[in-house]
């Protein structure tokens, strides 16, 4: 089992992207940032400048006066929406607590708390009260949010006709398509149906539990950076 883990882990991107609010190109495949390939001839006609695009963040909330009275975000800059895939979302998202607290990123897809990430707020660089800090990814964080999604998922594969039977390529095609929509909230593109594929059909192939063969598929569809 820890030779899958460990394949997979190695097949699945950042954990949990999530859309923010500075500015900068990470070059993340899909995110739209990155550069554009070589052309192979001239253009028809004239060039025109960059489409305006309104910034993310259109709430600004309170503003705060340095030295001289001066306004500490007059030179912020706004960020497009999705220019920012790489951040991770923090552990107040990842795990919340009481009955009138706002789902989970968990729960929300999956409708399960992973019992993990009730002791995993020093991993995920969880800060005091009233402090925020940027959560800052790991090896250790990766594998732990692994192992919370893959909990996830075993509550997600344990009942259900499609999950009683070994994947095949077109049980696959359409489970990954299902996980990644919900989990990502977009369509995955042609490649990253072939990977999640290839992990039902080929990367599991040795698990002889269906269930957990299916959460494994699961996993690295949860764990992966897709916002």
């Amino acid at each position: 089992m820890k030779s899958i883990v460990l394949g997979l882990m190695a097949s699945t991107l950042l954990a949990f992207g999530t859309f923010g609010c500075s500015s900068g190109s990470l070059d993340i495949p899909g995110d739209g940032s990155g550069g554009g390939g070589s052309g192979t001839g001239p253009g028809t006609g004239p060039g025109t400048g960059p489409a305006s695009t309104p910034p993310l963040c259109t709430t600004l909330g309170t503003t705060y006066a340095g030295f001289g009275a001066s306004t500490l975000g007059t030179d912020r800059v706004q960020a497009v929406q999705g220019d920012d895939r790489g951040r991770l979302k923090p552990y107040s998202a990842l795990y919340t607590t009481g009955t009138s607290a706002p789902p989970n990123e968990f729960s929300r897809v999956s409708a399960y708390t992973p019992p993990i990430l009730s002791t995993s707020g020093a991993t995920f660089g969880a800060p005091a009260k009233n402090w925020y800090q940027e959560p800052q990814s790991s090896a250790i964080v990766v594998y732990t949010a692994y192992r919370a999604a893959f909990q996830s998922c075993l509550q997600m594969t344990a009942t259900g006709a499609q999950f009683s039977a070994a994947p095949t390529t077109p049980t696959a095609t359409t489970q990954c398509t299902t996980w990644t929509r919900s989990f990502w909230s977009r369509d995955a593109s042609p490649d990253e149906l072939s990977a999640c594929e290839n992990v039902a059909t080929n990367d599991t192939a040795t698990e002889s539990d269906v269930n957990k063969r299916w959460a494994y598929v699961c996993a690295s569809v949860l764990n992966s950076a897709a916002s």
